[in-house]
C-alpha cells in the first residue's frame, strides 16, 4: 500500500545565478504552498481571477551553494520524511545537505562516481541516482542510504544498486540515447519504476538485499524486475495522491497536458486529461521546462512553468491546482487557484528546478 505523503510546508525553487568568468552560484528561495491558493472560506474563485498572472517578488534565499569546478552544473534533490533537507552535487561527485530545519549545512561523503544530470527520486530517507542514459560498465544507479539504525546516530553513505537489466543488454552501436529514462514514478513504499525508451517499465525494489559484488566484498540492496512491455502515460516524474488513488503527471503527449492514471491496470489507463498548462506566447522562445509537485494534502498540487519572458530573461511560473471530485461524485475535476510570475531573475540567472 501506498503510504500518504506529508503535507509540504514549504516549495523550493532552485535558480542558478551565473557569474562570469568562472563561478556559477546555486540560491534556494522557500515559497509556502499556501500562498498560491485562494482561501477555502471564500470558495471557488472567478474563472477570470483565477486565470490572471500575476507578479510577485522572488523571496530572499535561505541558502547559497556553489559548485568545486566553477561553473559546472549541479543537481538538487529533496528528501527525509518531513521534506525539509536538499541534496546537492556536483559534476565531480562532492554531496552537501542543507537541513532546513536546523538552517545549516553539511558535507556529505563523495559519490562512488559522478553524475551528470541523472535521475534523483527520494524513497523514505534514501536517495537514488539513475544515470540518465544508464552506463552498462559502470555504476549507473547509486544510493545515498540513511544508515541511522545501525549506527544509532545519524550517517548517511553511499551504497551501490545494480545496474538496470536494459543497460546490461544495451547495443553499442545504439543511439547515445537509446534507454533514457522518459518516465518514473513511485509505487508502494520501495517501488521505483522506470520507463525507458522501447524497453518498456521496469520497477527496482528498494528493500531487497542482494549481493553485487564488484570489489568482491560489496554489498548492495535492490533488485529490477520488469513490469510490462508498456511505457507509463507521462513524462518526467509522476507522483500518487491517496487521496484519489491515482498517480498525476504531465501528459506523455504534451506537458501542457496534466492527467491522472491508474497503475493497478497494467497497462495503464490515463482517466482523466486537463490541458491549458501552458505559458504565455511570448514565453515560448525556447523549450519550457515543467514540474509538478504534489502537496501531499487535499489534493493540491503545484505545477512550475520556467521559460523566457518578452525581453529573453529567464522567469519562473508557480501556479496552485486542486483535484477534487465533481458533482457526479465519480469524476474527478481540476480547480486553478493563483497564478504568480517571480521577479528578481538578472540576465544571467536560470530557475533550474522546484523541489
Amino acid at each position: 500500500m501506498t503510504t500518504m505523503n506529508p503535507a509540504r510546508a514549504f516549495l523550493y525553487l532552485v535558480v542558478e545565478r551565473c557569474r562570469y568568468p568562472v563561478q556559477s552560484l546555486y540560491t534556494v528561495h522557500r515559497i509556502p504552498p499556501w500562498s498560491l491558493f485562494f482561501s477555502s472560506k471564500g470558495g471557488q474563485r472567478p474563472r477570470s481571477e483565477a486565470a490572471e498572472i500575476k507578479e510577485a517578488p522572488l523571496p530572499s534565499p535561505i541558502v547559497t551553494l556553489y559548485p568545486s569546478a566553477g561553473d559546472l552544473p549541479m543537481n538538487f534533490v529533496l528528501f527525509g520524511r518531513g521534506k525539509d533537507k536538499i541534496m546537492a552535487t556536483d559534476y565531480l561527485g562532492r554531496a552537501f545537505l542543507y537541513d532546513d530545519a536546523l538552517g545549516a549545512v553539511s558535507a556529505l561523503p563523495s559519490m562512488k562516481e559522478p553524475e551528470y544530470d541523472p535521475v534523483s527520486v527520494a524513497v523514505g530517507d534514501d536517495v537514488y541516482f539513475l544515470s540518465n542514459p544508464p552506463d552498462a560498465h559502470g555504476r549507473s544507479v547509486q544510493a545515498l542510504a540513511d544508515l541511522t539504525y545501525w549506527s544509532r546516530r545519524s550517517e548517511l553513505h553511499w551504497r551501490l544498486v545494480p545496474p538496470p537489466p536494459y543497460a546490461k543488454a544495451k547495443d553499442k552501436t545504439a543511439d547515445v540515447y537509446d534507454g533514457a529514462v522518459e518516465a518514473y514514478t513511485l509505487v508502494g513504499e520501495s517501488q521505483l519504476w522506470v520507463s525507458a525508451g522501447s524497453y518498456g517499465t521496469y520497477s527496482l525494489d528498494t528493500q531487497k538485499k542482494i549481493c553485487y559484488s564488484m570489489k568482491g566484498h560489496e554489498v548492495s540492496r535492490g533488485e529490477w524486475s520488469k513490469v510490462g512491455d508498456w511505457r507509463l502515460p507521462f513524462q518526467g516524474r509522476a507522483s500518487y495522491a491517496r487521496e484519489h488513488k491515482r498517480w498525476f503527471g504531465f501528459s506523455e503527449r504534451d506537458q501542457s497536458i496534466l492527467c491522472a492514471a491508474d497503475l493497478q491496470q497494467q497497462p495503464p489507463v490515463v482517466s482523466h486529461e486537463w490541458e491549458g498548462f501552458t505559458v504565455p506566447k511570448a514565453h515560448r522562445q525556447a523549450p519550457v521546462r515543467s514540474f509538478l509537485v504534489h502537496l501531499g494534502t487535499g489534493g493540491r498540487f503545484c505545477i512550475a512553468k520556467f521559460s523566457y519572458d518578452e525581453s529573453g530573461r529567464d522567469t519562473a511560473m508557480l501556479t496552485g491546482v486542486e483535484v477534487a471530485p465533481c458533482v457526479d461524485g465519480e469524476a474527478l475535476c481540476l480547480i486553478k487557484h493563483k497564478t504568480y510570475r517571480y521577479e528578481g531573475l538578472g540576465e544571467e540567472d536560470n530557475p533550474i528546478c522546484l523541489l
